[in-house]
């Protein structure tokens, strides 16, 4: 028993030496030419669904604080940041400054925790590298991902970064990536590439999309795009049109004194300033035409009048003429790439390859550093799918197992520590794993150990191991909000959540599955059989030696040796056990496949021979091998 206890203790020493070997974070690397932007984030983890944009509206839900748009330090335009709510209308030209240098950073595939993480960690390596760049470039290619995650990075990118950010959509930037991309300080799109689409999928409790969890869902993103809009000189109305239903977008227009103004505006804005009608009465159509739509009145993504205030007394009221209807609001708003550059999201012009990056800000290869993810990020990338990580958990329990059924540490030991370091390492890696999760779930392992070998049979301490275990395992990959000790599962992880728990569920039933192929077949597989070292070969009780290579005859003389022979050895053996080949008892502790069985006043470590054997069935002793006694069922 000490000793098994001594390999498990020895098999959590090799973890954390696995985990310190996990966080090598290496520095940016110099690239030119195409290869710049070759590597990037992988895939992301997919799997992971808590909120994901898709839907955003409301424009009174809330402003940020505007800072001034269009270029910062290290970036010019040509035309200076149109007003809150005005397109661009002079095309942006980007040029680095003399001796400038960019950073490029790729996103690539959905948007989750680990994506948060990672460009934080790699904005934060390359303003360390030397030079220091002036601008970072984001390629994003993305469909969308996780709420939190966006809006995490979003303001990272707007309060953080001290350096101008551009971001080139180079294929897709959708729901999420439409977020992340305004949030920087410059817009570039590739040829035939497109961006919007942003509505949240916002489901409850019932699987049913109601108006309650649409408006929590909503604010915040309404927030970050208006923020966005204020900060950047974007007409916040697209972004309107690409979160909800049927709002419709317009082009308008006026000349006076100093030339024609042309505005993009909602619909109520429209009713106003073209068809001339009161707030209050464009107001009040919204309000019956969503509540027709949708069966709510205070659906929160009824559009409002926004841009003929109140404090302007009305005076815009029919002095605006239509140009043309951008979006008539039976889809969600997605640009292209051209739609997007006459509309004054997107700079001007498309950008296909890295050297036409270059070419657009005026500088050579010698400017660029690429900025990939570390090794340790990709493989906890990779860890943290939650079909690996079932898998590791079956593989965890099943070499565990055949590890405290061997002597010494083996390979099956060392199998199980790496799956433990898998399981552990990956969301410890991402950030996702609190103090409190890795306690606990060492708390669940002891618990566990407790129940095998110092109260066998109680099965408290067992029950109360897995629950802590599987526990500790499930909330290691949900992000978490709040401080103090013990953070818990932020709002909107539910879709993470049900993930995990699915994820360790599955692990649980192939390691079941796995333990009783190993416990009935466990002679019949090559690999598992060279896991354990076979006992000695019986001792001829009639050898000579020097007599290798020689049968002695059978003869009845020999024969009765041998088995007095053995019959003493037996008995030698069984004296100090209390018990011998032959005996039958009662198990008092289930044997899987070891536990305890007493025979007569004699309690014996015993093991059983393949299988499990539950507690107060008979069993009979057919071998004993120094402390080893082998039973099978009576």
């Amino acid at each position: 028993m000490t000793g098994k206890i001594r390999r498990f203790l020895l098999l959590l020493i090799g973890l954390t030496l696995a985990l310190s070997l996990g966080f090598d974070i290496q520095g940016p690397t110099r690239a030119s030419g195409p290869e710049a932007l070759e590597s990037g984030i992988g895939p992301g983890v997919a799997e992971h669904m808590p909120l994901f944009l898709m839907d955003a509206d409301n424009a009174n839900a809330g402003n940020g604080s505007p800072a001034p748009a269009g270029g910062a330090a290290g970036a010019t335009a040509s035309a200076a940041p149109a007003a809150p709510g005005q397109p661009t209308v002079a095309p942006r030209h980007l040029a680095l400054p003399g001796g400038g240098h960019a950073a490029y950073i790729r996103i690539d595939g959905a948007i989750d925790r680990f994506t948060a993480l990672s460009i934080r960690r790699r904005v934060d390596r390359a303003m360390r590298s030397t030079p220091t760049p002036t601008v970072i470039i984001i390629e994003l290619n993305t469909p969308g991902g996780e709420l939190d995650a966006a809006l995490e990075i979003s303001r990272f990118l707007k309060q953080d970064v001290t350096v101008p950010t551009i971001a080139w959509v180079n294929s897709q930037a959708l729901s999420a990536g439409t977020m992340i991309g305004v949030a920087c300080n410059h817009l570039v799109m590739s040829p035939a590439s497109t961006m919007g689409d942003s509505a949240p999928i916002a489901i409850d409790a019932m699987g049913q999309v109601s108006a309650t969890v649409m408006a929590k869902v909503l604010s915040p993103i309404l927030a970050e795009y208006r923020d966005s809009a204020d900060r950047r000189g974007y007409p916040f109305v697209l972004f309107h049109a690409m979160c909800v239903l049927s709002v419709e977008v317009f082009l308008i227009e006026r000349t006076t004194s100093s030339g024609t103004e042309q505005l993009l505006v909602n619909e109520a804005d429209y009713l106003v300033m073209v068809e001339g009608l009161s707030i209050a009465e464009a107001n009040d159509r919204m309000v019956r035409k969503f509540t027709e739509r949708f069966g709510d009145p205070g659906f929160p993504g009824r559009p409002t009048v926004s841009v003929a205030r109140d404090d302007s007394n009305e005076s815009d009221r029919g002095q605006w003429a239509l140009v043309r209807q951008v979006h008539d609001g039976n889809t969600l708003l997605t640009l292209t790439q051209s739609e997007a550059e006459d509309l004054g999201l997107a700079v001007s012009g498309a950008i296909r390859t890295v050297e036409e990056m270059q070419a657009l800000l005026n500088a050579g290869p010698e400017d660029y550093i690429r900025v990939n993810q570390t090794w340790s990020e990709s493989l906890a990338e990779f860890l943290s799918r939650f079909y690996v990580r079932a898998i590791l958990l079956g593989l965890f329990i099943i070499f565990a197992f055949i590890e405290l059924q061997t002597p010494g540490l083996g390979i099956a030991g060392l199998f199980a520590m790496t799956a433990l370091a898998g399981l552990i390492g990956g969301p410890l890696i991402l950030g996702l794993a609190e103090v409190w999760h890795i306690v606990l779930f060492g708390l669940g392992l002891v618990l566990v150990v407790i129940e095998i070998f110092v109260m066998p049979g109680v099965a408290v301490a067992g029950i109360m191991g897995v629950i802590c275990i599987v526990v500790g395992l499930v909330l290691m990959m949900v992000p978490t909000a709040g401080g103090g000790p013990m953070p818990l599962p932020a709002s909107g992880t539910s879709g993470t959540l049900l993930a995990s728990v699915l994820s360790i569920i599955v692990g649980l039933g192939v390691g079941i599955a796995g333990l009783f192929l190993a416990s009935r077949f466990y002679d019949e597989i090559p690999l598992l059989r060279k896991m354990v070292l076979k006992g000695p070969p019986p001792i001829d009780p009639n050898f000579v030696p020097g007599s290798e290579g020689t049968t002695p005859p059978a003869t009845s003389s020999n024969t009765d040796a041998s088995e007095a022979a053995q019959t003493t050895s037996t008995d030698e053996a069984a004296a100090p056990l209390g018990a011998k080949v032959g005996d039958e008892g009662v198990v008092v502790s289930t044997l899987h496949p070891a536990g305890r069985a007493r025979f007569g006043r004699k309690t014996v470590d015993v093991i059983c021979d393949g299988g499990w054997i539950d507690t107060g069935k008979k069993v009979r002793i057919v071998e004993i091998a120094g402390n080893r006694v082998l039973v099978v069922k009576a």
